[in-house]
């Protein structure tokens, strides 16, 4: 399930992704990882506390180019505490999944059953007609 989540998000989260990485760099800052994630799900689908956590296993110091053009030169300048592409897209698919299974009560089952569905309710109307149709040759 993980997999097709990944696959059919992927070209939406480059969209967004490119959209908050001004630098062009690869990477962006934790703020623009928390607007993608907002972005991508409504407020009330993900949590906070979790997010934070996760975007702090995934923080990384990105290096980008600069021309300068007093020296005619590029220069290398240093960002920390950005994520990457690859760290985006496995904190969006996990908050992604994680609705989805909210969402969906099968989602992550391979077969689904008669029991899965619970005992039948009493509303369903039976014709009480049936016997008198049914012929006897």
């Amino acid at each position: 399930m993980e997999d097709k989540i990944k696959r059919e998000s992927k070209q939406y989260l480059e969209k967004l992704f490119k959209k908050y990485d001004t630098l062009n760099c690869g990477a962006v800052s934790m703020a623009d990882m928390r607007s993608i994630i907002i972005a991508l799900l409504s407020p009330q689908e993900f949590d906070k506390e979790e997010l934070e956590r996760l975007m702090s296993n995934h923080i990384k110091e990105s290096k980008y180019t600069v021309h300068n053009k007093q020296t005619n030169k590029f220069e290398v300048k240093y960002l920390k505490d950005t994520i990457d592409f690859p760290s985006a897209m496995a904190i969006s698919v996990r908050f992604l999944v994680k609705a989805e299974r909210e969402n969906n009560p099968f989602s992550g089952t391979g077969l689904v059953q008669l029991r899965h569905f619970g005992p039948p309710s009493e509303k369903v109307i039976r014709n009480p007609d049936i016997q008198q149709k049914r012929r006897i040759f």
